[in-house]
């Protein structure tokens, strides 16, 4: 297993732990490839860009501004379709600890 999986199964059993549920993994939409999107029962569901670092000094600049411009159409492309509200939050995996982002945080 190469390390984006690890980091992105890392992701994954960390927000099923808080009540959410895989919907898909690896999702290409024209605009971009989604990591995880995940669904809960109460809370908005999630779009998950999944990053790995070996330091976290510059975490929140690990997203460049045209992957993020992508990963938001890609968000506008989605919401119709799943028919729900979805959240884009950027998740950065360091040293087996992960940090969460919301973009409105970068």
């Amino acid at each position: 297993m190469d390390r984006g999986q690890y980091c992105e199964d890392l992701v994954l059993k960390d927000l099923q732990k808080h009540g959410y549920q895989l919907v898909i993994k690896n999702l290409k939409t024209p605009y971009a490839e989604i990591d995880i999107v995940l669904k809960h029962a109460i809370k908005p569901w999630l779009m998950v860009e999944v990053k790995s670092s070996k330091s976290s000094s510059f975490d929140r600049f690990r997203l460049s501004t045209s992957q993020r411009k992508r990963q938001e159409r890609a968000h506008l492309f989605l919401e119709p379709k799943f028919q729900t509200e979805i959240q884009i939050i950027l998740a950065i995996v360091s040293n087996s600890k992960i940090t969460y982002y919301s973009y409105d945080q970068l």
